[in-house]
């Protein structure tokens, strides 16, 4: 009698855990299957692709587009691996450690189950210069409500003609400002979920919201603060970040989508 060899099923990706598996399966086609594969060759070892760089289409690290990317939380069981084991290991710039890293203005509170915590008055400096090209997300819950609240950003006084800036609660809205537009996506306060800006585009949970920005009218020149804004007085976010990357390029719909679905499962 001769033996039949049965086929074995292929398992996609082996080395991913099955929640990175699920979400790859469910996003590859709404980018044109963009995503190159985990592994550089058959055999190899496995190389996971970064949350901050989850679809392979903007490098991160030193030379790449990402020019930062802060992770606050640790959740346990996360597709992205365990998180930061403390406060300071949270300021780690992870696509460039070293450089980059935050530094503080005012602590946050941290705990591993919620990230950065911050009370209106805490702020972390990135140490980057905003530009109009550049794109940014931020990734946050349990925002407070209030009149405002800016939770990242920078702005250039006098006369506003140059910032850069998302406000998950302000006043009766929540907003993205770029160069010189106030940018509303909602009413009422953003209670949880992703914000943010690609080039002069708003966009929330990673879809674009509202026509885009029109361009700043004058230099930025105050870096880019996490949890408040720096060059101006406006009270600083109140409640939980989880994560906050940024880009020196203009991120496109697809890749804003990526990175905030990825940012979702920190």
């Amino acid at each position: 009698m001769t033996a039949i060899a049965i086929p074995q099923r292929r398992i996609l990706w082996p080395g991913l855990s099955p929640r990175l598996r699920e979400w790859m399966l469910r996003f590859m086609p709404a980018f044109g299957r963009v995503f190159p594969p985990p592994f550089a060759t058959a055999g190899a070892a496995a190389v996971v692709l970064p949350w901050w760089n989850p679809d392979g289409a903007t490098p991160g690290g030193i030379g790449g587009a990402c020019l930062g990317a802060w992770r606050g939380i640790a959740t346990i069981g996360s597709p992205w691996g365990a998180g930061p084991a403390n406060l300071a290991a949270s300021y780690v710039n992870l696509a460039n450690p070293g450089t980059n890293d935050l530094t503080v203005v005012s602590a946050p509170t941290w705990t591993a189950a919620a990230g950065w915590y911050a009370d209106g008055a805490d702020a972390l400096d990135t140490g980057i210069f905003p530009t109009d090209a550049q794109s940014m997300l931020v990734q946050f819950a349990n925002n407070a409500t209030g009149a405002w609240g800016c939770i990242a950003g920078a702005e250039t006084p006098p006369g506003y003609l140059a910032r850069c800036s998302i406000f998950p609660t302000y006043f009766g809205s929540y907003d993205c400002i770029k160069g010189v537009t106030d940018r509303i996506i909602g009413a009422g306060a953003k209670a949880s979920g992703n914000l943010g800006i690609a080039g002069l585009q708003c966009y929330d949970d990673g879809a674009p919201s509202g026509a885009p920005c029109n361009p700043a009218t004058g230099a930025y020149t105050n870096t880019i603060y996490l949890l408040d804004i720096n060059g101006e007085f406006w009270p600083g976010y109140i409640g939980d970040v989880w994560g906050f990357a940024l880009y020196s390029t203009t991120l496109t719909g697809p890749q804003m989508l990526a990175r905030a679905t990825a940012m979702a499962a920190l």
